[in-house]
C-alpha cells in the first residue's frame, strides 16, 4: 500500500488531501511544515511527499532542497502543491530543485490523482532518483533566485492581505452604521415597536411583561401566547435554555433586577451558533421612581464573523510582514 506524507500549515488543506488520498487506498501521514516533515520522513520514509510551499518554520522550497540532497529521500518523488506560488518562474524553480511535479491549487480530485499516478509511474519506470537539474546554476545563484522568489511572493501576499483587511474594515463600518441607524429609529419608534429591528421587551417592577414586539418572539423562538400577559420568570427560563450558559444567563438577569440602577450591554452566545447582543436599562421617571426594565436584543452574528475574519487576516498580514523582513535581511547579508 502506498504511503504519502502531506505537508501544509493549513488544517483544512490537510483534511482535504487526507480524505482524497485515503479514499483512494493511500495511507497518509501529515506535517505542518518542512522541519516536521523531515523528522517524520526519517522515522518512516513515505512512498511520495506532497508539499505546500509557503509555510512557517521551513517552507516548501527549503524542504525540497533538503529532500533532494539526502540520499535516503532522493528516490522518493516530491510533488509541489501550491496556491500561492503559481507563476511560471515558481514552477521553474521547483522543477530545477528536483520536484517531480508542480500542481496548482485547487485542482479537481480526478486530475490530482491522475498526476499522482503519473509521477509514481515515471519513477517506477525510470528506477532512478530525481536530482536537482543543473540549469539553476551553482548553490549561491540558486539561493539568490530562491530568496528573490520568496520575497516577491511575500510582497504579493502582503498586498492581498492588506486589500482583504480594507474590505473587512469597510464591511464592519457599514454594519455599524446600519446598526446605529436602526438604533436611532428604534428610539424614535418605541411606540411602534413592531417596526423595530431589535427584539424589545418591557417588564414592570413586579416582573410582569407589559410590552414586547414581534421581533423579540422571533429572535428567541417563542410563541406570542407564551410571552403575552405573562410573568417574566417562565419566559426567562425558556430564553436561558437557548443560551450556551443558562445558569450564567439567569444569574446575570437576576443581578440586574436586584441592582435597579445598573445598565448592561453584553454578548450572549446561543446553542445554535448565533450571538445576541443584549442591552438592558432601568425605566425611571424624572422624579426617580423605578418602573421596571427595558431590554433590547440584537443578532450580531454576522458582525462578529466579520470581526473575527478581520483579526485572522491581520494576524496573517503581520506574519507575512515578518517573513518578508527576514528574507530581505537575509538577502542583503548574503
Amino acid at each position: 500500500m502506498t504511503r504519502a506524507l502531506i505537508v501544509d500549515d493549513k488544517e483544512e488543506n490537510l483534511h482535504y488531501l487526507t480524505a482524497l488520498l485515503t479514499g483512494s487506498g493511500i495511507t497518509v501521514d501529515a506535517a505542518h511544515h518542512g522541519a516536521e516533515a523531515l523528522v517524520k520522513a526519517r522515522q518512516a520514509p513515505p512512498d511520495v511527499i506532497i508539499s505546500d510551499l509557503l509555510m512557517p518554520v521551513m517552507d516548501g522550497y527549503t524542504l525540497l532542497r533538503h529532500w533532494k540532497a539526502d540520499p535516503q529521500f532522493q528516490q522518493i518523488p516530491f510533488i509541489v502543491y501550491s496556491a500561492t506560488y503559481t507563476d511560471a518562474e515558481d514552477e521553474h524553480l521547483a522543477l530545477n530543485l528536483g520536484a517531480d511535479a508542480f500542481i496548482i491549487k485547487p485542482t479537481e480530485p480526478e486530475d490530482f490523482l491522475a498526476r499522482l499516478r503519473e509521477v509514481q509511474a515515471n519513477v517506477d519506470s525510470l528506477g532512478a532518483p530525481s536530482r536537482p537539474k543543473e540549469s539553476v546554476g551553482d548553490e549561491s545563484v540558486r539561493l539568490k533566485y530562491y530568496s528573490e522568489t520568496l520575497i516577491r511572493k511575500l510582497e504579493e501576499k502582503s498586498l492581498q492581505l492588506e486589500q482583504t483587511n480594507l474590505a473587512l474594515q469597510q464591511e464592519i463600518i457599514e454594519r455599524r452604521h446600519a446598526e446605529e441607524e436602526a438604533k436611532f429609529h428604534n428610539t424614535v419608534l418605541l411606540t411602534q415597536q413592531e417596526a423595530s429591528l431589535d427584539g424589545i421587551l418591557v417588564v414592570d417592577e413586579h416582573g410582569q411583561i407589559i410590552s414586547y414586539n414581534q421581533h423579540y418572539t422571533e429572535l428567541w423562538q417563542l410563541s406570542p401566547q407564551r410571552v403575552g400577559a405573562s410573568q417574566i420568570a417562565p419566559v426567562l427560563q425558556a430564553v436561558s435554555d437557548r443560551t450556551e450558559n443558562p445558569e450564567v444567563y439567569l444569574a446575570r438577569v437576576k443581578y440586574l433586577y436586584e441592582h435597579r440602577d445598573e445598565k448592561s450591554l453584553e454578548e450572549v452566545p446561543l446553542k445554535d451558533g448565533r450571538i445576541i447582543e443584549r442591552y438592558s436599562a432601568p425605566i425611571v421617571s424624572v422624579d426617580g421612581r423605578y418602573y421596571g426594565r427595558i431590554w433590547y436584543f440584537r443578532d450580531i452574528t454576522e458582525r462578529k464573523r466579520a470581526g473575527t475574519a478581520l483579526e485572522a487576516s491581520e494576524r496573517e498580514q503581520r506574519e507575512m510582514a515578518r517573513l518578508l523582513e527576514t528574507e530581505r535581511s537575509r538577502l542583503l547579508a548574503a
